[in-house]
């Protein structure tokens, strides 16, 4: 056998042996690639799991604060009202005049507000109630312990830029028979949205969940009220939100009010 005939079947015993490696290194290359993608997949659900359940833990904490900071509130504001209660009955000799003893015969309330967008509550596995809880378009004025008026506001927004009620019904009442101010709202509405994410390797897996969103809030700004045409009360830049927790705005300071004490300190006392 001649030396080139040695020399080709060498060569293409190497060829062969060169080929047969690199099948079994595309092989184990492909096999590491699969277990790459299937690694990654599991890293990535783990992760969307570890996301999800930090939303809801989250979610979660959010609604214990605001839990807590309700029960705060009702606290604190038990405190304001033996506090307000006090407080009248200490300046309330001293700072009266002869206004106090005037008949209210028509009650204006002017009232500067808005209006506010909706409000995210976070996601939650099921739907907060699509039903109000309580009456969120009903706010109620109340002067002291003798006189509330109810006002709806569907029928009738006070909370826009320029909102006035008057009301001329009364019983035996007197500008002194006001002792506090005390706005309320009646509820508060909310709505759910589902929202669906895929995820898992092609986006094969769905996870739906509700986005939460508190509706009907307002704002108040400012505040006037008059008593047969007499400014009594007036207040500027309050800037309190009517929602969830926060539901009921009070002043016990009636007395100290500048307009209070600038119609106590006339002479001119009403006739009659």
């Amino acid at each position: 056998m001649s030396k080139v005939n040695i020399l080709k079947k060498s060569n293409i015993r190497i060829a062969a042996i060169v080929i047969f490696s690199s099948s079994i290194s595309m092989s184990c290359q492909s096999k590491k690639a699969e277990r790459s993608r299937s690694a990654s997949s599991k890293s990535t659900d783990m992760q969307l799991q570890r996301a999800s359940g930090t939303r809801l833990q989250l979610v979660q904490q959010v609604e214990q604060i605001k839990s807590s900071i309700s029960l705060r509130y009702n606290e604190l504001q038990a405190q304001r009202d033996r506090q307000g209660k006090i407080t009248s009955e200490l300046l309330n000799q001293t700072n009266q005049g002869c206004f106090a003893n005037m008949k209210i015969d028509k009650l204006e309330i002017l009232v500067k507000g808005s209006w506010l967008g909706r409000k995210g509550l976070g996601e939650t596995k099921d739907p907060m109630s699509s039903e109000a809880k309580g009456n969120p378009f009903s706010v109620t004025f109340q002067f002291g312990e003798q006189l509330a008026v109810v006002n709806d506001e569907q029928s009738q927004s006070l909370f826009q830029q320029a909102g006035r009620k008057v009301v001329t019904e009364f019983a035996d009442l007197k500008l002194s028979d006001i002792e506090f101010i005390r706005i309320a709202k009646g509820g508060a509405e909310y709505d759910s949205e589902r929202v669906c994410k895929r995820s898992g390797f092609l986006g094969t897996s769905e996870k739906c969940r509700y986005q939460n969103y508190e509706e009907s809030r307002l704002e108040l700004d400012s505040i006037e009220l008059k008593i047969n045409g007499e400014t009594f009360y007036k207040r500027d830049a309050i800037q309190f939100q009517f929602e969830e927790g926060t539901l009921e705005w009070r002043d016990d300071s009636l007395l100290l009010n500048e307009a209070y004490l600038s119609l106590m300190g006339r002479e001119d006392c009403p006739q009659g």
